[in-house]
C-alpha cells in the first residue's frame, strides 16, 4: 500500500484495519493480532472523528427477512453473523443522524432489489445499541466484542463491531448475547405518507 503516513507501529490498529479493508475474514486475522488489547483506544482510520466513546449510541441497519424471523418479527440468531467474519457495519449516531442510516438503508434495499439472483429485501429498521453496553457482553469471563472506529470517505460516522472471540461455538454464543442485547432496541422504519416507500 502506498501514502500511509499515520500506520506506523505507533498506530497497529490503524495499519491493521487499512491493511485489511478488502478482507472478507479480516476479524479472524484481528483475533490473532498481539498488541490487540491496544486498539480501542487507537483510531483505525485516518479519516475518524476520533476512537468510539462507551456512551456513544451505534446504529445497525436491520433488513427483512435477511435479520428478521418472519413469523414473530424478531431479529434471527444470525442477524449480526457479520460481526465473526467481515466486522458488523454500524453508524456512530453523534456523527451521522439517525435518519441518514435509514435513508441509506432504503438506497442499499433498492440496490440489492435490483441485483439479479439477490434476496429480495426491505429496510425493518435501525437498531440502536450503546457501545459501551456491547463492549461489556462477556462469556465466561472473557470480553465478546470491540467496537472500532472505521471510518470512510462516503461515511466518517462509520464503526465496526468485532467479535473477540474465537471458536464457532464460543463465537455464536456471543453473537446469541449480541442479537439479545439488540432484540428490544429496533426502531421499526415507517415510511412517511404519500413517500411512495414500501
Amino acid at each position: 500500500m502506498t501514502g500511509q503516513p499515520h500506520d506506523t507501529d505507533e498506530n497497529p490498529c490503524q495499519s491493521f484495519f487499512e491493511a485489511n479493508e478488502e478482507n472478507k475474514e479480516k476479524v479472524k486475522a484481528l483475533q490473532k493480532h498481539p498488541r490487540l488489547s491496544e486498539f480501542e483506544n487507537l483510531t483505525a482510520s485516518r479519516l475518524s472523528p476520533g476512537v468510539v466513546a462507551g456512551g456513544e449510541d451505534l446504529l445497525r441497519q436491520v433488513f427483512n427477512p435477511l435479520h428478521i424471523e418472519l413469523d414473530t418479527g424478531d431479529l434471527k440468531p444470525s442477524a449480526f453473523d457479520d460481526a465473526s467474519s467481515m466486522g458488523l457495519s454500524v453508524d456512530r449516531e453523534a456523527h451521522r443522524a439517525a435518519k441518514a442510516t435509514v435513508t441509506e438503508g432504503l438506497a442499499r434495499a433498492e440496490a440489492a432489489n435490483a441485483r439479479e439472483g439477490s434476496t429480495p429485501r426491505k429496510l425493518h429498521g435501525v437498531a440502536r445499541l450503546r457501545a459501551c453496553d456491547v463492549r461489556e457482553l462477556k462469556t465466561e469471563g472473557a470480553r465478546c466484542f470491540g467496537v472500532y472506529d472505521t471510518a470512510i470517505e462516503s461515511n466518517i460516522a462509520h464503526a465496526d463491531v468485532c467479535q473477540l472471540i474465537a471458536g464457532k461455538l464460543p463465537g455464536r454464543s456471543a453473537r446469541s448475547k449480541l442479537v439479545e442485547l439488540a432484540q428490544n432496541k429496533v426502531i421499526l422504519y415507517a415510511p412517511e405518507e404519500g413517500s411512495g416507500a414500501a
